[in-house]
Formats: structure tokens, sequence, C-alpha cells
């Protein structure tokens, strides 16, 4: 059991990423259901298909391997989904809203922001398998249909579908795989502070207040001397008062 603030409110840059992701999970979810129940259809299709044995057997083992592929990224974009859902409840055990308030610019990816409030160490990986399996399954199915295409179109058709095929692959490929792993720029802004950054500068300015030189003490005049050592002064602040000696009884005249 662990405390937890039922206050807490995420920043919204995190809201943001987490919501965004949801939004990606929930939609590959209905691609990759559509996408299975395509290839279902499919197999029938394929296994009446005239050819040879090779490339048949070919054929029917992509549209499986589609059929499970994109089972496998349905139920794996629901578990992501889950998970998503609750970083705002480990974030109240974890996290303090006054530190929050106060941070400033951090470098880092939108899959560590998440991970430093409340996502588990599993959730690249978890996404990582996901962007696999979805886009796994829509390469076989596509194959499939080439394939299928090869074995039974004229050559003309043949050749209109493999352009095609290219021009669809390539895009989908960089979209949906390469851009969300290795297209985000990992160049920092001028005025971001790494942590290490931060560490540094604590330590020089720590540094600077146990090596500064003392502060030179005022100078202070000596008294100037009475030249009238018969008389008394008094001083208050920055006027100075001199009473004259009493000489000899005071009659009033």
């Amino acid at each position: 059991m662990q405390l937890y603030l039922p206050n807490y409110e995420l920043p919204k840059t995190v809201i943001s990423v987490r919501d965004g992701w949801q939004w990606t999970c929930q939609s590959g979810a209905v691609v990759s259901g559509l996408l299975a129940g395509v290839g279902a259809q499919l197999l029938g299709s394929f296994q009446a298909a005239n050819g040879p044995a090779g490339a048949k057997e070919f054929l029917v083992a992509t549209c499986y391997a589609s059929i499970f592929l994109n089972i496998a990224a349905t139920i794996c974009s629901f578990v992501v989904i889950d998970h998503l859902g609750e970083i705002g409840f480990e974030a109240a055990a974890i996290r303090d809203p006054e530190e929050d308030r106060k941070m400033g610019r951090i470098l880092t990816s939108q899959e560590r922001l998440l991970m430093s409030f409340g996502a588990s160490s599993q959730w690249k990986a978890m996404l990582y398998h996901w962007l696999i399996t979805f886009y796994l399954g829509i390469l076989c199915l596509i194959i499939a249909l080439l394939t299928y295409v090869a074995m039974t179109a004229s050559k003309p058709t043949k050749i209109v579908m493999s352009l095609l095929v290219a021009f669809t692959l390539l895009p989908t490929t960089y979209f949906v795989f390469l851009r969300p792993v290795f297209g985000r720029s990992k160049k920092a802004p001028n005025n971001a502070q790494t942590p290490v950054d931060i560490q540094m500068e604590e330590q020089d300015s720590l540094a600077s207040v146990s090596t500064a030189p003392p502060m030179p003490q005022p100078h202070l005049s000596p008294p100037m001397p009475n030249p009238h050592p018969h008389m008394s002064t008094s001083s208050v602040g920055y006027i100075s008062v001199t009473i004259p000696p009493a000489v000899g009884p005071m009659t009033p005249s």
C-alpha cells in the first residue's frame, strides 16, 4: 500500500503525450481488427487459387501470418491503452505537485517523460512490440495480395500492382515504423538544460560562494580629539551637543 494524493493533476504536456498515444493505439486497434477480418475472408480464396505448390504454400502462409500478427497487434494495443490509463494514478504516489510547478525545461523523450510520471520501465518495450506487430501485419497482408496477383493476373497487371505496392510500402514503413522510433529530433534547444547541466551549475554556484573573498570592512577613522578637554560632549546619532561646565553659583539677575 502507498500514499496517494487524490487531488493530484498531471501536467498538461504529460496529459497531451498520454492522450496522443492512447488515440494512436485505439486507431491502430481498429485498423488491425479490420485487417485480421480481411485476411480471414481472403484465406478461402487463396487456398483455392491455382498455381505452383510452393507459391500457393507461401501465399497461404503469409495470409495466416497477417491474421495472427493483426490479432496480436489488436491485443497489444489494448494492453498499452490500459497501461497509459494508470499513469495518473501512479503519478499521484510518486510526484510532488510543488516540484512539478517549479520544473523548468528538461531534455527528454516522450517515453522517458511518461516513465518519470508513473509509466513502468517496460513501457518502451510494449510500445515497440505493438509497432512491430502492427507493421508486420500490414506488410504480410500486402505481400499475400501481391503474391495472389502474381499467380493469377496478367503481366501488365503484375507490373502495375508491383508499383502500387512499392508506392504503398515506402511511406507506410516511414510513418508507421521508422518515424515513431528514429524520426524524433534529439537536439536540445539553446535554453534547454539537462540534469547534468543543472547539477554542474549548482556545484559551480556553491564553489563560488565557498571561495568568494571576504567583504572588505569599512574603514573607521579615529575619533577627532576634543579641543576643549574641560568641556563634556554627548553625541546622539549625527548631532553633537556641547555643554559648558558651570562656573560659580547660579543667581537670578
